[in-house]
């Protein structure tokens, strides 16, 4: 019983040495300067599945924008940042891919095999975007969302 004592008063003091340390929780960071704290607003995580796309948040701030792309799925999946006006749903489709010009591709993640998880860091401006998948047949089956840059 005593060893038992002395082991959870070294375990305290050890946690209590830790946390005076620094070391620091999660809370510890939204404390930080501005660019931390747009940093982590403007982080867009989209996770993909067959045959959906789910995201954190579909609005950010203008700026530096951090994507990252996670593959819950069995398939490798992309994510493609598309600038448009259209509905997420109603981007042209010929050959099952969506019809997206070079100019209103602003950044991509190719090839994220299943169980991966990629990130891209990339400047939007405000306006409205499509987040695609573009493997045939997977941008039609509802592998897309609206991204809103404020």
């Amino acid at each position: 019983m005593r060893l038992l004592h002395g082991f959870a008063a070294a375990t305290l003091l050890a946690v209590a040495t830790l946390t005076a340390c620094g070391g620091g929780s999660a809370d510890d960071a939204s404390e930080g300067d501005e660019d931390t704290q747009q940093a982590s607003t403007n982080a867009v995580t989209v996770t993909a599945r067959e045959f959906s796309f789910e995201a954190n948040q579909q609005t950010v701030t203008a700026g530096k924008v951090n994507l990252t792309l996670h593959n819950r799925g069995s398939i490798p999946h992309e994510l493609i940042v598309v600038r448009t006006d259209l509905a997420a749903d109603k981007l042209p489709v010929k050959d099952g891919t969506a019809q997206v010009a070079e100019s209103e591709t602003i950044d991509h993640l190719h090839d994220v095999r299943a169980g991966a998880r990629r990130s891209v860091s990339t400047e939007l401006t405000r306006g409205a975007y499509v987040l695609i998948c573009n493997i045939p047949a997977h941008y039609q089956s509802g592998m897309h969302l609206a991204l809103t840059v404020e």
